[in-house]
């Protein structure tokens, strides 16, 4: 799977994908879509705005601040654009979106679809730490997915610049690093 946006034509034909899929909700295919707009978009040094002053407005409306780690908030910022009743449940801190899915009866589940919202949190010599990471899945396989997430870069750090594509495993038992916790469909939440 190539996903070098670069083209626009990729972009396109990725969206139209997307589009296509029959067992994906309108939700989850509207929450992708909506996604895929905004690869490419960067932070500015010091992890205080973004080069597109547009997506810098849209980014301080939702919550971003100089300093903030805002992988959730740019998922805030996707729901909001879709119009996504419930974008508010999403929070700065990925555990505490975590928190507030479970309690709205979101759990998180092994079962991948696009759309869904893909959770980790960060683990350290075999102990949770209270950091994590959340994307946007936009594709599947047996053995790995695709997500796009904000505040990564190309090697996959939680703490980046950029919103990216990522290609990702379903790495349930990771040691040191980010444990995938799971997938949560917020597309019940409309």
């Amino acid at each position: 799977m190539n996903f070098n946006f670069l083209d626009m034509n990729d972009l396109i034909n990725e969206i139209s994908r997307i589009a296509g899929l029959q067992e994906t909700s309108e939700v989850n295919k509207m929450i992708a879509i909506k996604a895929l707009e905004y690869v490419g978009q960067k932070e500015t040094k010091n992890n205080s705005g973004f080069e597109n002053k547009d997506f810098s407005s849209e980014m301080r409306k939702i919550g971003f601040y100089a300093g903030a780690p805002w992988c959730s908030l740019f998922v805030k910022l996707v729901l909001k654009k879709c119009e996504h009743e419930n974008y508010k449940k999403i929070n700065a801190s990925v555990l505490q979106t975590m928190r507030n899915l479970v309690e709205f009866g979101i759990d998180a589940d092994k079962i991948k679809q696009v759309g869904t919202l893909a959770i980790w949190r960060e683990v350290k010599k075999g102990k949770y730490t209270t950091r994590g990471h959340i994307g946007i899945v936009i594709d599947f396989n047996e053995k790995n997915f695709y997500s796009i997430e904000g505040n990564t870069d190309s090697d996959g750090d939680r703490e980046g610049d950029s919103v990216l594509v990522k290609k990702r495993s379903y790495n349930w038992t990771e040691k040191n690093g980010l444990r995938l916790i799971g997938f949560f469909d917020v597309s019940s939440l409309k």
